[in-house]
């Protein structure tokens, strides 16, 4: 799922009743991954305790299944439009 904010900001994300352990990877303004970090399934997902936020300002948050896939710091983000994809 990809988040897209107005601007640049420390976005705080939960796990509430997710029930599938996640991955975010956080990008910046300029599309370029600041960090990923990994959200297990809380112990009670109607009342999460943990909240995640990217070690600086992001703009844009992806979540993704947990280790699915590593995204290297300074990696940017690439749109494509819909009709162009297989």
């Amino acid at each position: 799922m990809l988040f897209v904010f107005d601007r640049a900001s420390s976005q705080k994300f939960w796990m509430k009743k997710t029930l599938i352990p996640l991955d975010i990877i956080w990008y910046s303004a300029d599309y370029a991954a600041i960090a990923q970090q990994s959200m297990p399934v809380e112990a009670n997902p109607e009342s999460p305790q943990n909240i995640y936020e990217p070690p600086k300002p992001a703009q844009y948050a992806v979540e993704i299944n947990q280790n699915e896939t590593e995204v290297p710091v300074g990696s940017t983000l690439a749109f494509i439009a819909r009709d162009q994809c297989d």
